[in-house]
């Protein structure tokens, strides 16, 4: 484990950190919102929409449907997630984005409309396999960052996770079954009676719609050898003339990262942080042709190309598409391959325990569950995701910047095998009695007592708070590892087709497991605990891999011709 004064060192080494590119991470980012609200909408009101498909009469049996239909979305995403970021180094970043929203405009809509468990786990696969946004937005969050500002930057791929793990749940708890919790207003309704889980499928839907109008508007190419649209060129062209002024008064530090070219075959060798201050211009001609000159190359940029993106050294020989093969060799070898299997581990038991837990919150009390609605549930996971939207904005940048990626990924993975087995504490907390009066809110709708909703929401905010820390930091291993960055597409698609493996197996496994702990009668930890117990074991188990990882993945690899040892 790298020690705390060379983590530091590391981090004072780092070159003057250059502002974000708000404006296209913002873009970026609400394409990255839409995908935790479409993984998590479902979760307050699954195990209620499957037991309405009569699956079993067993409510103890369940579980094992929810996990198949949770893990039909994750095994579509590992069928085309790879074939998505191959044709992203191929093809662009901004059009497969774009299909991937579209297909979540489409889907969400028929899943509301599902009446068998059939339908349901079909329009699952379908929805699946057009999604390829996540590793999308995290290579496209790598080619808008540099090393100065990453840490900031891939913050965000947390933040658009509990964002949208915020604004799911509390679609889904509180719209679905309309009829029933809002009588005055839909108790009319024939379409809300006959489909009571449509009405956040729907709003759901025109969230994914406002995000593909906007970026199919505004967002830029982000991948050298393919040209944004017109419109996304004005956007170019408008923030260039505005930077030519600026930094004809400012030091060329301050330029946003991506707007620092990348060298092409004949470009200069020398980084970003290389730059001449005082002979750097940017020149606005008639035709909207944009030229940074620097004194030892100029490299032209048109408004009708691509948007200029961070430089590393081992950008200067790289030009020409992406290799698939190439891509390929470099995503399972050495330290990519590493980084990706620990994000795959983290990924399956993060997936795991959180479909598993709205499972075990509204299995019935007298069965090891919690036994609370689908507005409990909904509320709880949202409030909690409250807390971490701060937590990862505000503080993991900073421990980032002092620990670096790897001590957080370590300390994430072993927080989170301390915390996840005091959740089975919480039915014995409910069981036990109570000294207290019964002072129920509004939020808990007479579903638990309030120490038990403190002591909860303590442990869903302390919980999201280890995924910010081994997630986010899992990204950035991932990007630090590759030598060439043409392939980062490929390399996160890679690595995101492992998650998707993983995130499969997880929910599959879970419900079984989940099931088999209801019935069997056996003893702690092998009753509803166990859930929380296996949980716990593998994140410890993905830890002390972590130990054999090299510590130099804190920075970004300077040389294509390196190989990941």
């Amino acid at each position: 484990m790298p020690s705390s004064s060379s983590s530091s060192a590391s981090t004072r080494s780092l070159p003057t950190e250059t502002p974000l590119p708000k404006r296209q991470l913002a873009l970026v980012a609400m394409v990255g919102i839409t995908e935790p609200i479409h993984m998590t909408l479902v979760f307050p009101f699954i195990y209620y929409m499957v037991r309405d498909f009569n699956v079993s009469d067993d409510p103890r049996y369940v579980g094992f449907y929810v996990g198949v239909l949770a893990a039909a979305f994750a095994v579509a995403q590992l069928a085309t997630g790879l074939l998505w970021g191959m044709a992203s180094d191929h093809f662009g970043r901004r059009p497969i984005l774009l299909i991937g929203v579209a297909g979540s405009i489409v889907c969400p809509i028929l899943f509301g409309l599902s009446k068998t468990f059939t339908w349901a786990v079909m329009i699952r696969i379908l929805w699946g396999m057009l999604n390829g946004n996540a590793s999308s937005v995290k290579t496209m969050v790598g080619e808008l960052t540099d090393e100065s500002n990453q840490a900031k930057g891939f913050s965000l791929l947390p933040f658009c996770w509990h964002t949208g793990s915020v604004i799911g749940p509390v679609l889904g708890g509180l719209l679905a079954d309309p009829v029933e919790h809002y009588p005055s207003l839909f108790g009319q309704s024939v379409l809300f009676r006959t489909y009571p889980y449509l009405l956040p499928c729907l709003v759901c839907s025109a969230l994914s719609f406002l995000a593909w109008v906007l970026n199919y508007l505004y967002l830029v190419e982000t991948v050298e050898h393919h040209a944004p649209n017109s419109a996304a060129a004005d956007d170019v062209e408008e923030q260039a003339i505005h930077d030519a002024h600026y930094d004809h008064h400012h030091h060329h530090a301050e330029e946003p990262s991506h707007y620092r070219a990348r060298g092409s075959s004949g470009a200069s060798t020398h980084t970003s942080y290389d730059l001449p201050d005082e002979t750097t211009a940017l020149l606005i001609s008639t035709n909207a042709a944009i030229q940074a000159s620097t004194a030892a190359s100029a490299n032209p940029i048109s408004v009708g190309g691509p948007i200029p993106v961070p430089i590393d050294s081992n950008h200067a020989n790289e030009s020409g598409p992406a290799s698939p093969r190439a891509g390929l060799s470099i995503a399972l070898s050495g330290d990519p391959l590493r980084c990706t299997i620990g994000y795959a581990a983290v990924s399956f038991f993060t997936l795991f325990i959180e479909e598993m837990f709205p499972i075990w919150a509204a299995t019935p009390f007298d069965n090891g569950g919690m036994g609370m609605s689908t507005r409990a549930i909904g509320i709880a996971l949202s409030v909690s995701g409250l807390f971490v939207v701060y937590l990862q904005l505000y503080l993991y940048p900073k421990v980032q910047n002092a620990w670096g990626a790897l001590r957080c990924f370590r300390h994430g993975t072993t927080l989170c095998a301390v915390v996840v087995p005091c959740f089975g504490i919480l039915h014995y907390l409910e069981a036990s009695p109570s000294s207290l009066t019964a002072i129920y809110t509004m939020l808990s709708e007479g579903d638990l007592r309030p120490i038990t909703w403190v002591v909860l929401i303590a442990l869903l905010t302390l919980k999201e708070w280890c995924s910010v820390m081994y997630f986010t930091s899992a990204c950035i291993l991932i990007n630090n590892a590759v030598p060439d960055r043409r392939y980062l597409g490929t390399v996160n698609s890679v690595s995101y087709s492992a998650a998707s493996l993983a995130r499969a197996v997880g929910p599959a496994l879970g419900g079984t497991v989940f099931s088999w702990s209801l019935t069997t009668g056996y003893p702690f930890p092998f009753n509803h605990n166990f859930i929380f117990v296996m949980t716990a074991s593998i994140s410890l188990a993905t830890y002390f891999m972590s130990l054999t990882w090299n510590s130099r993945l804190d920075r970004r690899a300077i040389s294509k011709t390196s190989s990941p040892q």
